[in-house]
Order: C-alpha cells, then sequence, then structure tokens
C-alpha cells in the first residue's frame, strides 16, 4: 500500500530553470552540454557553491552573475495545476520533495511560492552531505524521515536514471512527463485524491 508520494523540483514542480538558461543564453550550448552537466553535480553535490556556479556561467554567457541568476530564476515557473494535485494527495498521503539542487535557490523559491505547506519532507542535495539522485543514500534518506518503507513510496522524477535509482532501493517510480499522465499513472498505483 502506497503511503508516501516524492516530488522531483526542476521539470516536474518548477520548470527546469538551468537548463532552459542555458539553451538560450549558450551558444555552442550542445557541444558543451557534459561540461555544464558536470558543473550542475558539482553544485548540487556541494563540491562547489552557487556563486562559482554562477561565475563560470558568467565566463561562457558575458553577463553579469545576478542577471544569470534573476533570468534563471524567470525560468522556474510554477506548475500550479500539479501543486493544486499536491496540495489534494497531501490530505490522504505524506508527501515529499527530493531534488539536486542548490540550497539557497531552494529556499528562495519555497518562499516565493510558499511551498513548505505542500510537504511534509523537503530532502535537497545541498542539505544532506551532497548526496544526489541517482545515489541509494538520498531515497534512503526521505523515506526514512518520512516514516515509511521504500516499497510504500513512489518518486516522481523527469529522469529514467533517477526514477531507476528510486527504484534501486525499492520504491515505485514515475516519469514525469504531464499533469495528466501522472495523475494516470498514480491511479495505477492504487493512489486517488
Amino acid at each position: 500500500m502506497i503511503k508516501a508520494v516524492i516530488f522531483d523540483f526542476a521539470g516536474v514542480i518548477v520548470g527546469e530553470g538551468y537548463w532552459n538558461w542555458l539553451y538560450k543564453n549558450i551558444l555552442d550550448i550542445s557541444q558543451k552540454e557534459i561540461h555544464f552537466m558536470d558543473l550542475s553535480k558539482k553544485v548540487d553535490s556541494t563540491e562547489i557553491s552557487t556563486q562559482e556556479l554562477l561565475l563560470e556561467l558568467s565566463k561562457a554567457s558575458g553577463k553579469d552573475t545576478a542577471q544569470i541568476e534573476k533570468e534563471m530564476f524567470s525560468m522556474f515557473t510554477l506548475n500550479t495545476q500539479l501543486l493544486n494535485y499536491i496540495s489534494h494527495l497531501h490530505k490522504k498521503y505524506k508527501t515529499g520533495f527530493l531534488s539536486n539542487f542548490p540550497r539557497e535557490w531552494k529556499e528562495k523559491l519555497f518562499e516565493m511560492y510558499h511551498l513548505p505547506k505542500y510537504f511534509d519532507v523537503t530532502v535537497v542535495s545541498t542539505e544532506v552531505g551532497g548526496a544526489i539522485k541517482p545515489e541509494p543514500e538520498i531515497y534512503k534518506i526521505i523515506v526514512k524521515r518520512l516514516e515509511v518503507k521504500p516499497e510504500e513510496s513512489i518518486f516522481i522524477d523527469d529522469r529514467k536514471s533517477n526514477i531507476e535509482g528510486a527504484e534501486n532501493v525499492g520504491m515505485k517510480g514515475i516519469i514525469f512527463k504531464s499533469n495528466e499522465q501522472i495523475i494516470k499513472d498514480l491511479k495505477v498505483f492504487g493512489v486517488e485524491i
């Protein structure tokens, strides 16, 4: 029986700000994707700070760091339809938030969009010693904090590798493609509001 539904952040609850910004602002991004993916992993695992990331983006784009952050934040658009669904889901199930994401950006966006009320537990890579999806440790942390067994939880993410990571520790997984598809897939697992 499912007791908890856990959601990724960028690409699910909000638009994908980092990659959308890169594709809009870095001319030869297709040749540099691996470099920017590596930078993303480094900031998510606390190997570098968000300021160091922004400095790298500034060098690559010619824009100043404050402008980059402002533009990126404008791309983290809220999926209000999904959030409305989560608010109803939260009345019957435990809800979790699991993301590879810089702590200070998460805090700003949580305040901006009033997100804390939707989740029983939030786990962000930069707040748990840099454990990142799809590493097993981060999934184990969230189910422990939600006080559920892995098999009693479903994880929703827009990346297949992150779903596979969740499934490797015994969680159920759903790849996010659309709001309608998520609601339909959750029903398959017996989750309804």
